[in-house]
């Protein structure tokens, strides 16, 4: 886990909850970016004041060789709330900002992407992906260049992605 990688994490706009897994298999949760501060040695997250959520009350320092994951905090249908809460309801709106948070997750997870349609979508190189506030464009790795971008490629309108989940993987839950 890098610490220019948490620090980009922290500043999407708008902000999108994250979740930290240590090696321990502690997890915190990042529900306010302005309580969290980021150095080349460690995270350090602050815990929302119950009274003024605008100030920590008590702050948690983690080593980065303790953090396993920094991910973003979403349920299996792709949404969250803003307070880091996951809803379970069918027919939420995926947001490019809470894509272009999963594509920065570190290390990367696979994503598969279902459209209205049923036409489904894996994203395996986030490098190949781009989430704009119109489109979601998904390109196809090109097999003669070792996964190099190709030519060709997918552009999808928001209202069109019906959810973003990770891909199932070995030793992953999703």
């Amino acid at each position: 886990m890098r610490p220019e990688d948490v620090q980009a994490m922290l500043r999407v706009e708008p902000f999108v909850p994250l979740q930290v897994k240590t090696t321990d298999g502690t997890t915190y949760r990042i529900t306010h970016p302005q309580l969290s501060m980021v150095t080349q040695q460690r995270l350090i997250l602050g815990s929302p004041d119950p009274e003024n959520e605008n100030l920590a009350c008590d702050a948690v320092f983690l080593g980065w060789p303790s953090i396993e994951t920094v991910e973003p905090l979403v349920s299996k249908n792709g949404s969250v709330n803003s307070d880091g809460s996951t809803m379970h309801q069918s027919g939420l709106a995926v947001t490019p900002e809470m894509v272009h948070a999963l594509l920065r997750v570190y290390p990367f997870r696979p994503l598969r992407v279902e459209l209205t349609n049923g036409t489904v979508y894996e994203i395996v190189r986030p490098f190949l992906t781009m989430a704009t506030p119109g489109v979601l464009l998904i390109a196809f790795p090109d097999p003669e260049s070792n996964g190099g971008w190709g030519d060709d490629y997918v552009t999808i309108e928001w209202p069109k992605v019906k959810e973003v989940v990770y891909l199932k993987q070995e030793g992953i839950a999703t």
